[in-house]
């Protein structure tokens, strides 16, 4: 049902729809995260707030990495609703608005980066059923056929969004904006694209070559019709440009 019913939808009822049980754990953990920061953490000082700060994240490194997740869960909220309508109902259940209670240290990271284990690094593949949800993705390839690629060029990444168990699917916005159902045992990579030795990005490029593609000089011409062919002489005649046969006379 929630497959059919999925493109019908308003975006507006597409959340009420899937996130409500959300949205109650997401408040949960925005409380033990506010104790764990207030209480080990001296605000008048900004450096022993910085160096407090993390060692009091390492001893909850579980309500962290969730909590993160959540916060990864707004950022995509802003993207799709762009109407101040359409906000105002979502600030009930979840203050978008509202980043003032994350230090500037965990501003810089998105959710899977830092706190999670070490499994889940960047640059490296992973089934999509294994990865936490709000991550960017990269070179999806599919099970049943493995030609075709998601997130092809340098710069570019997706973002999972929905898990269902029963039609073992998983949902996906594009970079275009565009929202696709992938099978869930494909595979992909964490992370955008980028060159690994020099840390640099040039948007557009397919995969991982960076360096500039061979510039092609023209259609290739066929060497017995064209004069300009280069076709080393031999039994078949010369011909015009037309495909006649030039009778000694080019």
């Amino acid at each position: 049902m929630i497959l059919k019913n999925f493109k019908t939808i308003t975006p507006v009822r597409r959340f009420f729809f899937f996130y409500k049980p959300y949205i109650n754990t997401f408040l949960k953990y925005k409380q033990l995260f506010n104790k764990i920061t207030t209480t080990n953490s001296i605000k008048n000082s900004k450096k022993h707030f910085k160096s407090t700060h993390i060692t009091s994240l390492k001893k909850y490194p579980n309500i962290v990495s969730t909590y993160l997740t959540f916060k990864m869960f707004d950022a995509v909220l802003i993207k799709f609703l762009l109407s101040p309508k359409k906000k105002k109902m979502f600030n009930e259940f979840i203050d978008v608005y509202n980043y003032k209670f994350i230090t500037p240290t965990i501003d810089n990271y998105f959710a899977g980066f830092k706190f999670f284990p070490t499994k889940f690094r960047n640059n490296q593949p992973f089934i999509v059923e294994n990865i936490p949800y709000y991550s960017q993705i990269c070179l999806i390839t599919l099970t049943f056929f493995k030609k075709v690629l998601f997130c092809k060029s340098s710069g570019t990444s997706a973002i999972k969004l929905l898990f269902t168990k029963k039609n073992k699917l998983a949902l996906i916005t594009l970079p275009s904006s565009q929202q696709k159902f992938i099978p869930s045992n494909s595979m992909c990579i964490l992370g955008s694209i980028f060159d690994l030795k020099t840390n640099i990005c040039w948007k557009g490029k397919f995969k991982n070559s960076f360096h500039k593609k061979i510039i092609v000089r023209g259609v290739a011409m066929n060497p017995v019709d064209h004069p300009n062919g280069g076709r080393t002489k031999a039994k078949q005649p010369e011909k015009s440009p037309w495909g006649w046969v030039a009778k000694n006379n080019k």
